[in-house]
């Protein structure tokens, strides 16, 4: 359980837990039965039935609907989700505080937040990308502050900013500053855990949704529909990683179509290039291989450099799947011919950046996993490794399972197994579904070797998680 999860919440959390399971087998519903029907990992439905998860609000939702619990699981996460809530107000401004009055100095580049701004926690906030605004000075910005603390307090300076633009007329600068905010999101998606983003992404598009209901003028239309765009993206990637794909699907969407309203060709890309790594997890790489090109259809049209080579990667990635190792080569080589040109203000979640430049090797690296070039992989997974901060946990999970393959493609099983515990030792609200996904590939990997030792504990942890 994280900072913010004190001894009330965490007796909330597993009194949801107790009810949950009790709802589940007076249903007569074993676990996969239930994550089956609502479509999320049965890891995340064990860790909230263990009081170890906080659950999502839709989580919530599908599983009192499943159950037909009428209403008593939706009681007791409003309860829930309330005590946290409070506990993470609590927090954020205690952080800012300590903060902005610990110091004499302000860092360079930094955001300064008013007193009100750390009284309550709630969000909305949004950016755009659209051709004209991509070398926009979106990267003083990045590195500012980190964490939840900076989501928390920032999202309050930006909901009330929007609430003040609803029923005005809405300003170049106060879009210049929801655009800056949808960015750090961006940034900041890698850190979090996606049930601590959620929540404030799905204020910050409810709030930007009312402004798009009145009356604006094209221009200011154009660009809310871009940040619109970005904010659905962002919670179709969430929805993806808290196991979720159909509903997924359907949040990008309805974000492409914001987008393609504000003419915004790099979102209209990044939007295509993340959808297709749903159908990439799940094995179906031509699915996956058409969403790129789609993706890379808009890109083209943009002037951003990072989205175009970032969509020639994820091509790359879906001919490896396919076993095309030609056509993989010929597109990752298409990538990392385009890295230097990159700009750091382009970046998107999913997008690595270092030294203040695309770097792509986390797709390469597991692109030759799939190639099973297990020697070529090795090099490349230790520099996508070097790209991520020690905050991206979700990321070097990826990575760090995605090495342990190459051993067990080496048949070195225990340094295998050694690595994938590794990359499993992160908090439980961290396991995303597409690291379940890559510990689940890595034990078929390993199936030639069932019972021996090593892979049986790897294989009660998998499954545990």
């Amino acid at each position: 359980m994280d900072s913010l999860n004190t001894e009330p919440v965490r007796l909330l959390a597993i009194r949801f837990g107790e009810e949950l399971r009790h709802h589940r087998r007076e249903a007569g519903l074993h676990q996969q039965e239930l994550a089956d029907r609502i479509a999320y990992h049965r890891s995340y439905l064990s860790q909230v039935e263990r009081g170890r998860q906080v659950p999502a609000e839709q989580f919530a939702m599908l599983c009192d609907r499943a159950l037909e619990a009428r209403g008593a699981l939706m009681g007791m996460f409003r309860e829930l989700a309330a005590e946290r809530e409070a506990r993470r107000r609590e927090v954020a401004a205690e952080r800012w505080r300590e903060r902005l009055h610990g110091s004499s100095e302000v860092p360079a580049g930094a955001i300064a937040v008013p007193e009100s701004a750390l009284i309550q926690v709630a969000g909305t906030s949004p950016a755009s990308s659209d051709t004209s605004m991509e070398r926009r000075p979106f990267v003083r910005m990045a590195g500012t502050f980190a964490g939840a603390a900076m989501l928390e307090a920032l999202g309050v300076d930006l909901l009330n900013l929007l609430r003040a633009m609803q029923g005005s007329r809405v300003s170049r600068s106060m879009l210049d500053e929801t655009e800056l905010a949808v960015l750090r999101f961006h940034q900041l998606y890698k850190e979090l855990p996606p049930t601590e983003l959620f929540p404030h992404v799905q204020q910050y598009q409810q709030a930007v949704t009312g402004l798009l209901a009145e009356s604006q003028t094209i221009e200011i239309r154009r660009r809310l529909c871009s940040v619109a765009g970005h904010l659905a993206g962002l919670r179709a990637w969430l929805t993806f990683d808290l196991g979720d794909p159909t509903a997924a699907h359907v949040w990008y969407e309805a974000a492409l179509k914001p987008a393609v309203e504000a003419e915004d060709e790099a979102l209209a890309g990044w939007l295509l290039g993340g959808r297709s790594l749903i159908p990439s997890y799940s094995g179906d790489h031509a699915a996956a291989l058409e969403l790129v090109r789609q993706g890379q259809s808009h890109g083209s049209r943009s002037a951003n450099v990072a989205v175009q080579a970032w969509l020639a990667a994820l091509e790359a990635r879906a001919h490896a799947g396919l076993g095309d190792a030609a056509a993989f080569r010929q597109a990752q080589d298409l990538a990392n011919n385009a890295l230097d040109g990159s700009q750091p203000d382009e970046r998107r979640h999913g997008m690595d950046y270092r030294h203040n430049r695309l770097d792509v090797t986390y797709y390469e690296g597991t692109s030759l996993v799939t190639l099973r070039q297990h020697g070529a992989a090795q090099p490349v997974l230790d520099a996508a490794l070097a790209a991520q901060e020690r905050g991206h946990l979700k990321a070097r999970s990826i990575v760090q399972l995605a090495m342990a393959t190459t051993h067990a493609q080496q048949r070195e099983v225990d340094q295998a197994c050694t690595v994938a515990s590794q990359a499993l030792d992160l908090p439980a609200d961290q396991r995303i579904g597409p690291i379940t996904q890559r510990a689940q590939d890595l034990l078929r990997e390993l199936e030639p070797w069932r019972g021996r030792p090593a892979v049986e504990e790897l294989r009660e942890r998998v499954v545990a998680s």
